[in-house]
């Protein structure tokens, strides 16, 4: 059955999907998203220049369900941009937003429990549910517990140093969030560690509330970009791709934008002051990380800067 929304009515939730060669699980994830029992959504897609059949998936179901609509990109701009543009294209009276990938599953009752939290609290701006991750045929592999004590605090410090050690997966990245907060934010920025960054601004705003039941489900398979670019230095690649071959420091990068996502908060001056200080908890769990970055950018910028010089005399030739 075709599924019609009115176009003159805002929906309820926006529910952003940026995608990019994904028609393995799209389906499934399209499926889920649209079989929820809080139907007042609209789903928007930016695929990032796909290959693969995609484009033809996406037809198909906009086809059948107006809630869904879709634009392509002639080419792939990296991960970063195209998780922005889907935030860029949700209807802008939206109440909630929702970013969704295009190879996770979410039980029908996921927005009806997190929906249903946002209205009944506005001190909250972020609500998500328990977490689980499953098998390429759907199946759960294992159950995740998260310190979400922390970032329920009314203490903006308290969340931002629970935050900020970055030892918890980044499912909340993927958390029902007011539509007016994630607009506040600068999105996704195209560096690895960028969703630590950006649930951090999200936190600076509102505390996050968890539902107990366990509606949202992270796909694990081989061409997730988590187990795919194990390197920080591919990963920002993934992130933008005109960045490949630059020397970088993902950890000090991250660090820098924490710092910057304080000073832009709505925040008391003292307030302010105290969460600054919470970044020291950053600093002292990922000391390895940042002194890699320095070797390591030591060791491989002879090369890059070699090949960076070549590149430029080929192209002026």
């Amino acid at each position: 059955m075709t599924e019609q929304r009115d176009e003159m009515t805002p929906p309820y939730v926006s529910i952003g999907l940026p995608v990019y060669n994904g028609e393995h699980f799209l389906g499934r994830a399209l499926d889920t998203l649209l079989g929820q029992d809080f139907g007042d959504l609209e789903i928007v897609v930016s695929d990032n220049g796909s290959t693969d059949g995609t484009v033809e998936l996406l037809n198909k179901y906009a086809d059948q369900d107006s809630r869904l609509r879709f634009e392509v990109q002639p080419e792939n701009r990296g991960a970063a941009w195209n998780f922005n543009r889907v935030l860029e294209m949700a209807h802008p009276s939206a109440r909630y937003f929702t970013w969704a990938a295009a190879d996770d599953e979410r039980a029908p009752d996921y927005l009806t429990r997190t929906v249903a939290i946002l209205d009944d609290d506005p001190t909250v701006s972020l609500a998500h549910t328990g977490s689980a991750d499953i098998d390429p045929d759907g199946f759960v592999l294992k159950t995740w517990t998260q310190p979400v004590e922390d970032w329920a605090s009314p203490d903006v410090a308290e969340r931002v140093a629970g935050l900020v050690t970055m030892r918890h997966e980044c499912f909340t990245a993927f958390g029902l969030i007011r539509t007016e907060i994630v607009r506040e934010t600068h999105g996704l920025g195209a560096y690895a560690d960028s969703d630590n960054v950006l649930i951090t601004e999200i936190a600076l705003r509102g505390r996050f509330v968890h539902d107990d039941a366990v509606c949202f489900f992270r796909r694990q398979h081989s061409f997730r970009s988590m187990v795919y670019f194990t390197d920080q230095r591919e990963r920002v690649a993934w992130f933008d791709p005109s960045r490949a071959g630059q020397l970088s420091f993902p950890y000090w990068r991250a660090a820098r934008e924490l710092v910057g996502a304080i000073q832009r908060a709505p925040l008391s001056a003292e307030d302010r002051r105290r969460c600054l200080f919470a970044v020291r908890v950053y600093l002292r769990n990922n000391w390895p990380g940042l002194a890699k970055n320095v070797v390591r950018s030591a060791v491989e910028a002879p090369g890059i800067l070699v090949a960076n010089a070549r590149s430029r005399s080929e192209a002026d030739a």
